[in-house]
């Protein structure tokens, strides 16, 4: 962040990987190398290393695998210390109006990145949405300054976008 701040970038991308950090450059092409920065799990850290620094302005690449577990409150999303919750999946999808078939596909699916084909449209455009509006409420409960989340599906589809 430090280099990037150095180098005048007014916009500073973090992502998780490279493969989250290739479908943002698609999405910010006029931005340079050294604007993208990963994140790994340390979503946290990186909104609290980003307030500090006061950059101006953030986006946020959110693959789902760990969308699942930041929209939850965990901004420490490693495996080893969080595990995917179904039943606080349930609860958004049923708040957000989701269909019983979308209840039952959060019982039954192995990844979150299978959710994109395994919920219909409809379910697709409630539950996603919602999913993303937490994860960048907790983010931005960190990082006050401008901040857009976009929710990222493993073939870099754009499941959901907000900009504060």
């Amino acid at each position: 962040m430090d280099v990037a701040l150095a180098m005048n970038c007014d916009c500073i991308i973090v992502n998780s990987g490279g493969k989250s950090e290739r479908f943002m450059k698609m999405l910010y092409p006029n931005l340079p190398p050294h604007a993208f920065i990963h994140y790994g799990n340390a979503v946290g850290e990186t909104m609290e290393i980003g307030r500090e620094k006061n950059v101006p302005k953030m986006a946020i690449g959110i693959m789902l695998g760990k969308a699942v577990k930041l929209a939850e409150g965990n901004m420490d999303t490693h495996s080893h210390k969080v595990t995917v919750n179904r039943a606080f999946l349930k609860s958004l999808a049923k708040n957000s109006g989701c269909s019983d078939d979308a209840l039952q596909v959060i019982d039954r699916f192995n990844l979150a990145r299978e959710l994109p084909s395994l919920l219909n449209e409809e379910d697709s455009a409630l539950f996603f949405p919602a999913l993303l509006t937490l994860c960048h409420k907790h983010c931005a409960e960190i990082f006050s300054n401008i901040l857009e989340s976009v929710l990222l599906a493993d073939d870099g589809k754009v499941l959901s976008r907000i900009k504060s």
